[in-house]
C-alpha cells in the first residue's frame, strides 16, 4: 500500500495540501526485465492477469518507434526474450500493454 498527497505553492507563497491518496499495490502486474543494460536481446518476464495479445513497443529517445513485439498470452507467468541487435546503442522505453498489463520500462543497449 502507498499513501500520498500533493502540496501546492501558490506564486503568492500559500501552500495547500490535497487530501491523502492511498493506492493498493498490484504485485501480480509486475515486470521484469533482465539484463539491463543489455546487448543483443532482454528477457522480459511477468504474469498476464488475463488470456490475450501482449503488445511491446520500443520507444528511441526521440520518442519514435524503434521496434515492436505482439504476442498472444495465455493467462500465467510469462518469459519472452526480445532482441535488441538491430537498435543502435543508447537509451529506449519499453511500453507493455495488454493481458492485464500496462507498464513502462527504461532500457539502455549496449
Amino acid at each position: 500500500v502507498l499513501y500520498y498527497r500533493i502540496k501546492d505553492i501558490n506564486t503568492d507563497g500559500r501552500e495547500y495540501f490535497s487530501n491523502i491518496a492511498r493506492l493498493n499495490s498490484d504485485n501480480n502486474n509486475r515486470l521484469s526485465v533482465f539484463p539491463n543494460p543489455a546487448k543483443d536481446h532482454i528477457t522480459l518476464g511477468g504474469k498476464a492477469g488475463a488470456s490475450g495479445n501482449i503488445s511491446v513497443k520500443i520507444i528511441d529517445s526521440k520518442g519514435g518507434l524503434a521496434q515492436s513485439v505482439n504476442w498472444n498470452q495465455t493467462a500465467g507467468s510469462f518469459s519472452r526474450s526480445i532482441p535488441l541487435q538491430k537498435l543502435p546503442d543508447g537509451v529506449y522505453w519499453l511500453s507493455v500493454s495488454g493481458s492485464g498489463i500496462t507498464s513502462t520500462i527504461q532500457i539502455l543497449k549496449e
